[in-house]
């Protein structure tokens, strides 16, 4: 009984360099037409109207996690495939048992997490404030609120001596 093994063609395995250049080639040209379609569309007596342009944060959030997403993403699928192929199993049923297909198919999501959590913890952290604190501990039981006035006491002590 022999065993038939299948090697593919060179010209079949992914290259890691012409994949970032595909994406590049695709996501390039699609941004600078959507935003030449837009300008030339654009009645010319409306950009006498604009002064100023409004955004708030939370939409240069989205535009900079729709962009890393329209990029990065993809990446995940590697990612997972990499995983997979480590362990020598087919799909992650076989690794994370109940996680077939649909796990498969989420695979740009773990990137996409990671990346969304790395995004909050650097760029929408708010500065803490002495008037958030004193709310805080407002909401602290009387027992709570003496030690705490110790502790903080201890630390004023250790930073003025």
């Amino acid at each position: 009984m022999q065993t038939l093994s299948c090697k593919p063609a060179q010209m079949y395995r992914p290259s890691p360099i012409k994949t970032i250049l595909y994406e590049l080639r695709a996501l390039l040209p699609g941004t600078a037409r959507l935003a030449w379609d837009g300008l030339a569309n654009l009645d010319p007596g409306v950009l006498g109207y604009i002064g100023d342009v409004e955004i708030c944060s939370a939409q240069v959030h989205a535009l900079s996690l729709g962009l890393f997403a329209s990029f990065a993403a993809p990446f995940g699928g590697f990612l997972s495939s990499a995983i997979k192929r480590a362990y020598g199993i087919k799909d992650f049923n076989n690794l994370i048992p109940g996680h077939g297909g649909l796990m498969d198919r989420m695979d740009c999501q773990f990137v996409m997490f990671l990346c969304t959590f790395v995004h909050l913890r650097t760029f929408c952290t708010s500065p803490v404030t002495v008037d958030m604190l004193l709310a805080f501990a407002a909401r602290l039981s009387a027992p709570e609120q003496q030690e705490l006035m110790v502790r903080l006491q201890g630390q004023v002590g250790l930073h003025a001596a």
